[in-house]
This record gives structure tokens, C-alpha cells and sequence, in this order.
């Protein structure tokens, strides 16, 4: 159960339309407040099963330039994906958090991690990256482009953008708070 996957090229605004979606389902979780982190911060970025092939195109260079001398970093990820990222990643400094099929131990993974922030590559393009925002694992949590449409839901606090995909009243459009940095957050390595 997820919003429909094409409402994302409709080219509306669709706020109206995935806040009361995710109103359905958040109205009838009852979450335990996350616990954040003792010392340095922990931030992961999680990526669900078959869709870490475009992650790893667009965020391996940023996740692996992050300062984790200040960062806990991880990427939690699908098992069957959790090799994979490990091999492009390619970072002992960064943990690879291969998550487990069942949702309920996903969410339990999570929250004995106890994330600061968890960065959701992409949501509503599957049941999983759907719901385990709602259940909030961590006191903060973004998505970004993604999936470059909000999501609806309270539970996700930040969108992160850039000025030259938004426009002056694209705020309008987001339950996140909307962050527009100067540039894309990504990192492309050039081919070969």
C-alpha cells in the first residue's frame, strides 16, 4: 500500500492529495519518541531493497565525503543490495547496515541504532520506504530528489533541494520543511 507512483509526473502540486494519504495510516501508528544518539552524531542515509543502483550513481561520492571524524555514517540498505553498496562505497568509516525483509525487525534495527537523522533516498516508491518514515526511527528525518516530491507526511522534517529546481513558491508544496542549497546535493564521479 502506497500513494500511486505516478502522481510524481503529474506535474501539480499534490500536497493536498498525499497529506490526507498519509493521514489514513499516521493517525492509527502510535510511535515511542526516538532516541537520539550518546556523542557523535549517527546520520544514515537508508535505501530499500532495488533501489540502490541509482543511490549509489548519484550519493556514493557524497556519502563518502561526509566528515566522519564529526559523523557516525551509515547506509542502511537492502540485503540483497547491502554487497553491492559496500563494494562502491568502499569506506571501512562507513557502516553498511543491511536491512531485514520483515518491516517490524527493519524498524527494530533502526531504533536500537539510534539514528540523529535519517536521510530517506526515496518514499512512497515502495511499501517499506513508505511506512518506516512514519514509525520516525530517528528525532530528524529528510528525503531529498530521490523521489522530488513531497511526501505528505509530519513525520519527515526537511526536503532537501536546490534553488534551481524550486521555484519562489514551491514552499507551498512540501509538508518538509524545504532547504534549498546553491547546488543539487549529489555527486556524480565521471566515467570512464
Amino acid at each position: 500500500c502506497k500513494p500511486p507512483f505516478c502522481l510524481a509526473y503529474h506535474g501539480r502540486n499534490d500536497l493536498e492529495l498525499k497529506q490526507k494519504f498519509a493521514n489514513v495510516f499516521a493517525n492509527r501508528i502510535q510511535v515511542d519518541p526516538p532516541r537520539p544518539s550518546d556523542g557523535r552524531p549517527r546520520v544514515a542515509f537508508l535505501v530499500t531493497e532495488g533501489h540502490a543502483g541509482v543511490f549509489l550513481r548519484g550519493m556514493a561520492g557524497l556519502v563518502r565525503r561526509l566528515d566522519k571524524e564529526r559523523l557516525h555514517v551509515s547506509v542502511a540498505c537492502g540485503a540483497v543490495d547491502a554487497k553491492r553498496v559496500a563494494e562502491v562505497i568502499d569506506d571501512p568509516d562507513i557502516e553498511i547496515m543491511p536491512l531485514p525483509t520483515h518491516f517490524e525487525r527493519a524498524v527494530q534495527l533502526l531504533r536500537r541504532a539510534r539514528f540523529d537523522l535519517i536521510h530517506y533516498w526515496e518514499f512512497g516508491t515502495d511499501s517499506t520506504n513508505y511506512f518506516l518514515p512514519l514509525l520516525r526511527a530517528a528525532p530528524r528525518q529528510c528525503t531529498s530528489w530521490g523521489w522530488p516530491v513531497t511526501s505528505g507526511m509530519t513525520e519527515i522534517d526537511y526536503f532537501l533541494s536546490c534553488e534551481n529546481l524550486e521555484t519562489p513558491s514551491s514552499d507551498a508544496h512540501y509538508t518538509e520543511r524545504l532547504i534549498r542549497f546553491e547546488r543539487l546535493p549529489t555527486y556524480y564521479y565521471r566515467p570512464g
